[in-house]
């Protein structure tokens, strides 16, 4: 059936879409697992009250397909794959062979989700809402029915909903990384990654992708801010006379928040480490 999205009060069709999405529930607990591999500890049973579900290869997965959004919290969702869907019951399928917090995700991931989330399957029942950059964060009022009714028609749902941007922040740096030098300094390094253009095997480095090349280190104590290192390469520098003035002392492991700063200052998503 074909869906109308729209922005109200303007009341003006923002989107069109001809398929209906698969969205179902999560009837078991699910809980965190590993990044960059693929997650054979974990099965998830999801209920759909329509539509179906199919297994694929895992070159088929590798390239984008089977994905769903499984809701974590409020606004917050954690993006899997899977190559295995086996039906198990009446509209109840067992998803198996898990790609865990794609798309940059990971921050999104809980040590137990419980049953009962909503998961959402991204296939060809979404479409792309158009917005410029100075309405992401803005909260509109949003209208979505069937196209072939008028939009006061009261089959349409309306709701309030702020896109936040998510796609326009720099991914999270991995393998963090520290040495402790002679002189007592911690030498600190990541590896960055990238939103545009990181698929090919091709170079030395993936494309920046942001406007320039910067990043912020946070040193933790007790989840609070200590001290913000600004750094233009993925090393930085916790000199030991800092380290002296923050802690009294060279402690033995650092809690550290990394992340890349992008383009129009937006920063993007941390990662943490002890080193």
């Amino acid at each position: 059936a074909m869906v109308n999205c729209a922005v109200a009060p303007e009341e003006s069709t923002e989107a069109t879409s001809s398929f209906s999405a698969v969205i179902g529930t999560t009837l078991d607990p699910l809980s965190q697992g590993p990044e960059g591999r693929i997650d054979h500890a974990h099965r998830l049973w999801v209920e759909i009250p329509s539509g179906t579900l199919e297994s694929v290869t895992p070159v088929a997965m590798l390239s984008g397909r089977n994905v769903a959004a499984i809701a974590t919290g409020v606004g917050s969702w954690e993006v899997i794959q899977f190559e295995r869907a086996d039906l198990v019951a009446e509209s109840v399928y067992e998803l198996s062979g898990l790609l865990r917090a794609q798309a940059g995700t990971e921050d999104a991931m809980r040590a137990m989700l419980p049953a009962g989330s909503e998961i959402v399957f991204l296939g060809h029942g979404l479409t792309r809402v158009p917005m410029t950059l100075d309405e992401i964060g803005l909260p509109f009022s949003w209208k979505a029915g069937p196209a072939g009714r008028d939009l006061g028609d009261a089959s349409y749902v309306t709701t309030t909903h702020a896109f936040q941007g998510r796609g326009l922040l720099p991914l999270s740096p991995v393998h963090v990384r520290g040495r402790r030098s002679a002189n007592g300094d911690l030498d600190i390094s990541w590896i960055r990654r990238t939103r545009q253009g990181g698929d090919t095997w091709d170079g030395v480095e993936v494309p920046l992708g942001e406007d320039g090349e910067a990043y912020e280190v946070e040193v933790l104590d007790g989840g609070g801010v200590k001290r913000t290192l600004a750094v233009a390469t993925s090393a930085a520098v916790y000199t030991a006379a800092a380290q002296q003035a923050d802690f009294g002392l060279l402690p033995a492991t650092v809690a550290l928040r990394v992340r890349q700063i992008g383009s129009a200052g937006r920063r993007g998503i941390a990662r943490s480490a002890v080193v």
